[in-house]
């Protein structure tokens, strides 16, 4: 039997990280865990922000605590033995084996994500999204805004598309002001432990903005993977494979250019079989879900809304997510994500992506300053949907 407990702090002193031990493990069941019971929870923003000043930081990761308080984790470096990239923004974290990805897909575990502050219509302007909420959109789903984190039950657990929010803008940071969250990863390493005693997480799969631009010395890449022991980056899926895979799902033709720039991956989560941090390869049974940037047809409507989830394998094999009881594809992202700002109705575009879960039910035990807890959990097999 482990045992774990943790404490956490309603009233931290604004911004200030509050280290909360070891959190409770997740459990397969309705109940939606909240954030202060989440280990080693990373974000990064828009424009990646340093936790104390909020100045641009290229390449900083976030730890936070789920009650507001905020601190600098690992600061990415875009460098391979032979080259570097310098000013690049993170677009999307991940981990080598994200928690509950497997129960993502078998629809036992719940869905979080987050929505960029800045959307198209079907007529193709620029619409800037409210950064916080709660959002209703058009098809009566109720969300958080930009800067917050939404949640979506387990199709299994809740009814079809069943949503709400999660985290808010307050509980992620309340000493900075509200910012377009693009990037999540949970369940990681507790910064500032023995574990982990520098704070820097265990973030180690990115996206980055603008990935088909990337220094010709580099290579494309829409996945990156960092070597925690050396700390140098290199391509783990390439920007041409996924961009191939989405347009051969979607349908959607070349749009110009050798890498087709339009295609940005956009939120990720990956899984892989062996599970284990040295492993710098897309291969076999490994797979990731993943969200691409909208991108607009210019006679009207949208090629891809921007939040249809995709699951791709390492044999290149692709569909969309089932997850809530539906389809997360183009049909329910203009039917359900759609939000009115004004007179104009904007596009909703996908910007992060996690899984999570319920505590143990039978022997978490909450008190005012603690959570007292015990899991094990099984692991299913992926097993791929063919189209």
């Amino acid at each position: 039997m482990v045992v774990a407990v943790v404490a956490f702090f309603e009233n931290a002193e604004a911004g200030t990280y509050q280290f909360t031990g070891p959190a409770v493990s997740p459990h397969i069941g309705p109940v939606v865990a909240l954030p202060q019971w989440i280990r080693g929870k990373e974000v990064s923003f828009d424009n990646d922000r340093d936790a104390m000043t909020g100045l641009p930081t290229p390449g900083q990761i976030n730890p936070w605590d789920g009650s507001g308080g905020l601190a600098n984790g690992r600061l990415l470096q875009l460098t391979t033995n032979s080259s570097s990239l310098s000013g690049f923004e993170i677009d999307a974290l991940a981990v080598h084996v994200d928690t509950l990805t497997p129960e993502l897909l078998a629809d036992n575990a719940h869905l979080l994500f987050s929505i960029d502050d800045r959307a198209h219509t079907s007529s193709g302007s620029v619409i800037s999204v409210p950064l916080t909420g709660p959002l209703t959109t058009n098809g009566g789903l109720t969300i958080g805004g930009a800067a917050e984190i939404s949640v979506e039950k387990a199709g299994n657990f809740a009814a079809i598309a069943t949503t709400g929010l999660w985290a808010s803008a307050a509980q992620v940071s309340n000493s900075l002001e509200p910012r377009d969250l693009d990037g999540l990863d949970l369940f990681g390493n507790e910064p500032f432990t023995a574990a982990d005693p520098a704070g820097m997480g265990d973030t180690n799969k990115f996206s980055i903005d603008s990935e088909s631009l990337a220094d010709t010395a580099l290579g494309a890449f829409a996945v990156w993977d960092f070597h925690q022991l050396t700390g140098i980056t290199s391509g783990y899926l390439s920007h041409a494979a996924m961009t191939s895979a989405v347009r051969g799902l979607m349908d959607i033709p070349t749009l110009g250019g050798p890498d087709d720039e339009a295609f940005n991956l956009d939120a990720l989560m990956v899984y892989e079989a062996l599970g284990s941090p040295s492993t710098h390869t897309f291969t076999g049974n490994d797979f990731i879900i993943f969200s691409i940037q909208q991108i607009v047809n210019p006679d009207g409507g949208f090629w891809a809304t921007g939040s249809e989830l995709f699951v791709l394998d390492g044999l290149g094999n692709i569909d969309y997510l089932t997850h809530g009881g539906h389809v997360w594809d183009k049909q329910f992202a203009e039917k359900f994500l759609q939000l009115q700002v004004g007179n104009e109705f904007v596009q909703l575009d996908l910007n992060a992506l996690e899984a999570v879960a319920a505590p143990e039910p039978a022997t978490v035990v909450l008190t005012g300053l603690g959570i007292v807890g015990v899991i094990t959990f099984a692991r299913r097999s992926f097993a791929r949907r063919r189209r």
